[in-house]
């Protein structure tokens, strides 16, 4: 795969490529990092990074696709993209830990009461599968339908609705705790 300097790709090309990029990239920014941190579970350096390897995607494929033609759901399919590949890589580092004699860092001596409600949410997303997690998003934070959301990830409705229905019944377990507390 050749790397391409993103400054040396944007005087390659036109004028007019480049303002209306930019107009994109100002118009979609916001919701692009909100998505992108859902997908990370609320990590926001890594949400950080999925917008930029969005971007760098969108500015490296502008001759293939005219300007014109970038969209949200262009932008969002780039963004799951870019999260699945984290997310497989993360896996191989996980896998090599063992054998490169490193281990992970771990939190030590907090109790699940002690933590605020944000970092519940947050492990209790990152605690989800990669497949229950993406529908979970497009469902209730992009207000997609069942259907929408399968064709976004390129799965069948059914299981769709089967990551959908597990995720709800983990976020639900793993919250338990905290709804009590809020019934209180």
């Amino acid at each position: 795969m050749e790397i391409t300097n993103p400054i040396s790709r944007l005087a390659e090309l036109e004028r007019s490529d480049v303002f209306c990029f930019e107009s994109f990239v100002r118009e979609t920014t916001g919701r692009a990092r909100f998505f992108a941190r859902m997908l990370s579970a609320g990590d926001d350096a890594l949400a950080d990074d999925l917008v930029q390897r969005a971007y760098l995607a969108g500015l490296r494929n502008v001759n293939k696709h005219p300007c014109d033609q970038l969209s949200w759901s262009w932008l969002r399919t780039v963004l799951l993209n870019e999260r699945r590949k984290q997310h497989r890589w993360a896996m191989v580092r996980e896998r090599a830990l063992p054998f490169l004699r490193t281990h992970a860092r771990t939190e030590v001596g907090k109790s699940e009461h002690d933590m605020p409600l944000k970092e519940q949410l947050k492990f209790a997303l990152q605690a989800l599968s990669q497949k229950q997690r993406e529908v979970f998003i497009l469902v209730y934070f992009e207000q997609m339908t069942l259907k929408e959301a399968a064709e976004t990830l390129s799965i069948a409705q059914g299981t769709a609705k089967s990551h959908l229905h597990r995720a709800l019944v983990q976020l639900r377990t793993d919250l338990s705790e905290v709804w009590k507390a809020i019934q209180k």
